[in-house]
């Protein structure tokens, strides 16, 4: 136990769950602790006030490779406000436990910090043998898993790494003993590893990386000899590394040791995928110069690096995708990734994220862009994250507004599919799955969007109201949305009609569209109230249809970032720049022609009870 009667400051190590906790005396603001080995420090900490006591605590989850080494582990921590060493043990005891085999692209059975966690600077355990290392300078580390490429040869599974001020960012990760394996030492290993830029934010679209061999000394990971150097950009790319090993490297890559480093320069961050073999693409390939293997490799994966492929004259495996926009078959529901951009209005932020992960039925990931909320919706969104592992976060300190909020979701991800989802709306369950099946209807469908009580021209059963505004149907409420849903299913003839345009309260989007012309005007609609028309627009121009799928309800509160009165001048600055950016397009009479759609009339005529079957 801690003797709390010590004055200075002491810690502990708790050998069964790997903590280090501590206290130091401090009575003004938090202190930041440092642990070190051997004059290597593995973490800088920062003490958390405790009112009662008058002390200020602190705790560390020792890495389990750290306690792995055949000696004892030398272990100093200081305050590094006052300088002084902290009283307690000064070696941690070395575990019993080993290193156990992993094929090549196993997804890690262990995630010491979760799904997602915030981790202070130092080294950190993100996952079974995966690591990262980030200076202090850096600030916190948010390491999550993710979704990996979909690229040849690659895992389904993923580490992204953010730090919250740009550093110099390492990451260790331990090769399979499966990939170094060969007849006889002095042959050729060779691996690949797929990575790239994970922070919307960076103002490089490249940076350079170097590959160590690297192994664990014991106190700190210790670079054998340097790989390779290349470059890691914004899109997903691969990395072959080609090496022999040395006579005394070979007990270490019996053991298990060895490890691959990744460093990167002053980052943002990066989205790291496990060592992985090298595929047989372009071995055969072969070259009279041998330096010409090499340099193919490098072309193909700088065509991955820029989303281009190369083409089917030079390398009949590594094929574009197929022409057709819709590429869904059979009963499959493609892997999508939703985005919800939340700007304050905490309460109803809770019940958007809560429907979706309860009503979603379907793959997905649940991507929530925090654009600086200042009330407590933060904490709302991270509680998500920490219970349920489809959830993550990415948060701005600053307010930037609606359009590059999604614009820096759609970046982020890498799904065929996405859906832009207000945090105002409760969706319906099956919701993604009948948006799905109104995008599976037809190749050339590019958007879908679901009805809704307020959404303009897919409102029901209500489009406008006597005064000619649009009708918010106002006995709907969010406790509705079920019954509803029932309701609709019986009544809808999922013709999943065309429309010229889509409300973006609630849009299925194909990714193709951002591919051929691109992510949402920022510049003319930087708070939004527009963007999605004007996207809308140059879909259609591109050749894509826009359906609604008339089978599916998702309520719409409206106006929680704004009110009526900000909303009301934002639709009309909108439309001016709407009006200026598509000359000779008369917006009005489209939205005339989707209030005359005979579906929509049908099944409005159909559901004009619904106050009254709700009652």
């Amino acid at each position: 136990m801690i003797d709390n009667s010590r004055c200075c400051g002491e810690f502990e190590y708790n050998s069964e769950s790997r903590y280090i906790y501590g206290w130091i005396l401090q009575v003004d603001t938090p202190a930041a602790i440092s642990i070190e080995s051997k004059g290597m420090i593995l973490a800088v900490l920062e003490t958390q006030n405790d009112a009662i006591s008058s002390r200020q605590y602190f705790s560390w989850h020792v890495p389990a490779i750290v306690t792995m080494s055949r000696i004892p582990v030398h272990i100093q921590v200081r305050n590094l406000i006052t300088g002084e060493m902290l009283d307690g043990p000064t070696e941690l005891p070395s575990s019993e436990q080993t290193l156990t085999p992993r094929k090549a692209g196993q997804e890690p059975e262990i995630w010491p910090h979760g799904l997602m966690a915030i981790c202070p600077p130092g080294l950190i355990e993100a996952a079974e043998d995966f690591w990262v290392e980030a200076p202090a300078a850096a600030g916190n580390v948010r390491v999550e898993r993710t979704m990996g490429p979909t690229l040849p040869g690659a895992a389904q599974w993923a580490i992204r790494i953010l730090l919250a001020k740009p550093a110099k960012l390492v990451a260790h990760q331990r090769i399979p003993s499966s990939l170094l394996s060969l007849t006889t030492p002095e042959e050729e290993r060779s691996v690949r590893i797929f990575l790239k830029l994970s922070h919307a934010l960076e103002n490089l679209s490249q940076r350079q990386v170097s590959i160590y061999l690297s192994y664990w000394d014991g106190h700190h990971f210790e670079q054998i000899r340097r790989l390779r150097r290349s470059r890691i950009f914004r899109n997903f790319s691969f990395l072959d590394i080609v090496f022999n090993l040395e006579e005394d490297e070979i007990p270490l890559q019996q053991e298990g040791y060895l490890i691959l480093t990744v460093e990167v320069m002053s980052c943002s961050g990066f989205v790291l995928g496990p060592v992985m073999p090298s595929l047989a693409v372009e071995s055969t390939r072969t070259f009279e110069d041998g330096r010409l293997d090499s340099a193919f490799r490098d072309v193909v994966s700088l065509s991955y690096g820029h989303q281009s492929i190369i083409g089917k004259s030079i390398s009949p495996i590594l094929r574009k995708k197929p022409n057709a926009r819709n590429v869904m078959n059979g009963n499959a529901f493609p892997f999508t990734q939703i985005i919800v951009p939340v700007y304050n209005g905490a309460e109803v932020v809770r019940d958007c994220i809560d429907s979706v992960l309860k009503c979603t039925d379907t793959p997905f990931q649940l991507l929530i862009i925090d654009d600086g909320s200042r009330d407590y919706s933060t904490e709302i969104l991270y509680a998500f994250c920490q219970e349920d592992p489809r959830c993550i976060m990415h948060r701005r300190d600053i307010n930037r507004g609606y359009t590059k909020s999604i614009n820096e979701a759609i970046k982020l991800t890498s799904a065929d599919w996405v859906v832009i989802l207000n945090s105002d709306t409760v969706v319906s369950p099956g919701w993604l799955r009948r948006l799905h099946m109104a995008a599976r209807s037809d190749a050339s469908i590019g958007m879908v969007g679901p009805l809704s009580n307020a959404a303009t021209w897919q409102s029901l059963p209500e489009v406008k109201k006597a005064d000619g505004s649009w009708s918010t149907n106002d006995f709907i409420n969010a406790d509705d949305v079920s019954d509803i849903q029932n309701i609709l299913s019986m009544y809808s003839e999922c013709e999943y009609p065309r429309a010229p345009l889509l409300n973006g309260f609630s849009t299925l989007i194909n990714r193709k569209i951002f591919d051929i012309v691109g992510l949402f005007d920022e510049e003319a609609f930087p708070i939004g109230y527009g963007e999605e028309t004007d996207m809308c627009l140059r879909a259609i121009q591109a050749g894509f249809d826009l359906v609604i799928a008339d089978d599916c309800f998702v309520y719409h509160q409206k106006s929680v970032s704004f009110g009526s009165a900000s909303r009301s001048k934002l639709s009309r600055a909108g439309n001016f720049e709407l009006r200026n950016k598509h000359i000779g397009i008369n917006i009005k009479s489209l939205e005339g022609a989707m209030q005359q759609n005979k579906v929509m009339i049908r099944l409005r005529a159909n559901m004009s009870n619904l106050e009254q079957e709700l009652s």
